[in-house]
Formats: structure tokens, sequence, C-alpha cells
């Protein structure tokens, strides 16, 4: 098993995940910020900082701990249609277990 390989593939799916939420905070969406978020989020919990990226790096557990805290906050002042509520308050319900 080629253990770098693995850990590249897993630090781009964190850059896709932060870069789309980010993205979504730039152009004012919440909707695609939740969106982004909960697979992010779940992906940082399953993780664990413990396999992919290192502190140096930006695309990495606690970018995406704060990336998604900052798309909860948002979708809270924006609010979100009502078929994102419950992934909305899944996001939180994580944060809040970490």
């Amino acid at each position: 098993m080629d253990i770098e390989r693995l850990e590249k593939k897993g630090i781009k799916a964190y850059k896709a995940l932060i870069d789309c939420v980010n993205a979504a905070l730039e152009e004012e969406s919440s909707e695609y910020a939740v969106i982004c978020a909960l697979p992010l989020i779940k992906l940082a919990v399953a993780e664990g900082a413990n396999y992919f990226g290192f502190e140096d790096l930006y695309y990495n557990h606690r970018t995406a701990i704060n990336v998604a805290k900052e798309a909860v906050k948002f979708a809270e002042k924006e609010g979100v249609p009502s078929w994102l509520e419950d992934d909305l308050e899944e996001i939180k319900k994580i944060i809040k277990e970490i």
C-alpha cells in the first residue's frame, strides 16, 4: 500500500472541501457553504488530525474545523432553505462534540 499516495489524496480532499466552503462564503451562498461544510467536518472528525496534512499546511484538520465554524456562523446569519436545516444542525452538533 502506498501511504504517501493516500495522504496526498486526503490532503486533496481537504483542499477541495475547504476551497468550496471559502468560495461559498466569498459568493455569500449559505446553501453551498452548508453543502460543502458537512462533508468537510465529517472528514475532519474521521481523520482526527492523524492521517492527512501537517500543522504547517493550510489544508488540514484544524483549518477544516475553523472553516466549518465560519460556514455555520454565516448560515445562521443568512439562513438556509428548510431542506438544509438538518444538515446545518448536524454540522453544529459535530463541532460542539469536537
